[in-house]
Parts: structure tokens; C-alpha cells; sequence
């Protein structure tokens, strides 16, 4: 075999150094750096082979894409208005971007009775447009185990047994959005002038203090000393509003007389 001259080699050996250099694109400037490799690394830098500026055909200018990132603005504040849950609140503002049904932080009270008034301290709570089951916004129910009493009313007066007599007493009453029968909370400017005479507001039938006489004969007219007691209309059996009777006795024979004399101005001096 003959031996290849040394000229020719060289040549070969230019050639083929020449021909990868295009392949790989590693003309231009030796330290010119390049766009985006397909690994997205950053400009990464290439080395050519040739001297000087060469005019490889590959270009270092890649086109790689950089990775996408989640749309976001800001408010007047600065502050990001990215909204993970797609409520219409913001991630700044809302309680859970996870979850499309709560949003805010709101401070409420537990609500036993479900009537709408709570009790005991506020809690914080991450809620939605709802107040959630077994809570309420508004505190000071004072029985939360009846859902018709709430409020704490005050009243000036009371009729506790309807009788229209009234008794000029101030306090206050558990209850619901208005004062129960019975309960006043103003006294009325134009009442009779016994209307506030009330001895027992828990009965009916008797509403008025009077002095009663013992009437031992029965003719409606007693005597003796007399005695205090609440009574309605009338005097009860065995007494008298009036202490006139000269002889009270079971054998008294003027009794009927005696029952016979006009009352009225008796009854007018001791009312």
C-alpha cells in the first residue's frame, strides 16, 4: 500500500474540522454568547473552532420559551390582586382562596336557639355571604334556649292581671321584640284617678286598699276599730266600709234600719 503524502492529510483533516463546525453552528465570534439552549438555561456561551470572525451557518440566537407564570395586578395600595379561588376577592383579602363559598373574616356569636341574637364572646369565623348555622351576628340574647325571647325591654308599669289598674313600678323584662301584655313603658298621661291604684297585680278581682269594719249582724254597717286589706268592688262577707253601727250584734233589730241609710257619702270619704 502506498503511502498517503502528508499534504494531502492535512487537507482532509481541514476539511472535516471545517464541516462540524457548521453542523454544530459554531460560527461567528468565539466568544459571542447565545439565546436559550433547550434546556432553558440562559445565554449560554459557545466556543467556535475557527480564528478570527468566521461565518458558520448555525446561529447561537436560539428561540427557547421561558416558563409561564399566573396573571396578577395590583390594587391602588400595591398590594396583588391574584384571586386563586375565582370568587372576586383577592388573595390579600380573602380568608380561604380556596374556597369559593367563604371570603371574609367576621366576628360572631353562637346562637343556640337559632333566633338571631348570640351570646357570649365573638368568635372569629371565615364565612360567606350567610351567617353559618348555629351562629349570629348580633349578641345579647337573654334566654338562648327560647327562640321567642331576645331583647332585654324595659317598661314603666305594669298590669299583670288586666284588670286596668295599674302599678307605677320601673324594671326590666326578658322578652321578644316588643313588651309582652301587661307591661307599659310609659305610664299613659290621661288615666282615671284610681288607674294606679293597684294592691295585688297578680289578682284580678281586687285592686284597692280600704279600712273595713267588722259587720257582725250583717246589716252592712260594722263598728270597732278598723282593719286594712285589698279588696275589689266590694267589701268582703262579714265586713263593711262603713263603722257607724251603734249596735252590731247578731240581736240587733234596728239592723235593717241601719242598712237602709244612704252609703254614698261614706264610701266618697274613705276612697
Amino acid at each position: 500500500m502506498s503511502a498517503v503524502p502528508v499534504r494531502t492529510l492535512k487537507s482532509w483533516t481541514l476539511v472535516s474540522l471545517l464541516a462540524l463546525t457548521a453542523a454544530c453552528g459554531g460560527g461567528g465570534n468565539d466568544n459571542g454568547a447565545g439565546g436559550t439552549d433547550v434546556l432553558g438555561d440562559p445565554s449560554p456561551v459557545h466556543y467556535g473552532l475557527g480564528t478570527g470572525s468566521g461565518s458558520g451557518t448555525g446561529s447561537d440566537s436560539g428561540s427557547g420559551s421561558s416558563g409561564s407564570t399566573p396573571s396578577s395586578s395590583a390594587d391602588a395600595e400595591g398590594r396583588g390582586t391574584n384571586d386563586g379561588d375565582g370568587d372576586g376577592v383577592a388573595s390579600s383579602s380573602d380568608c380561604d382562596d380556596r374556597n369559593t363559598a367563604v371570603w371574609r373574616t367576621i366576628g360572631v356569636f353562637r346562637d343556640a336557639d337559632l333566633d338571631g341574637f348570640g351570646t357570649g364572646d365573638a368568635l372569629n369565623r371565615c364565612i360567606g355571604g350567610a351567617t353559618p348555622t348555629g351562629f349570629a351576628m348580633a349578641s345579647g340574647d337573654c334566654a338562648d334556649d327560647d327562640p321567642l325571647k331576645f331583647a332585654t325591654l324595659y317598661y314603666a308599669a305594669t298590669d299583670r292581671d288586666f284588670d286596668t289598674h295599674l302599678v307605677a313600678s320601673s324594671g326590666s323584662i326578658c322578652a321578644g321584640a316588643a313588651l309582652p301584655r301587661g307591661y307599659l313603658a310609659a305610664v299613659p298621661s290621661s288615666l282615671p284617678a284610681d288607674a294606679l291604684v293597684e294592691c295585688d297585680d297578680a289578682d284580678f278581682a281586687i285592686w284597692r286598699m280600704v279600712a273595713l269594719y267588722d259587720d257582725v249582724d250583717g246589716d252592712g254597717t260594722g263598728s270597732g276599730s278598723f282593719t286594712v286589706r285589698c279588696i275589689g268592688q266590694h267589701a268582703p262577707a262579714g265586713f263593711s266600709l262603713l263603722g257607724y253601727d251603734p249596735v252590731d250584734s247578731v240581736n240587733d233589730q234596728n239592723s235593717a234600719l241601719v242598712s237602709e241609710l244612704s252609703l254614698s257619702s261614706w264610701l266618697l270619704a274613705i276612697h
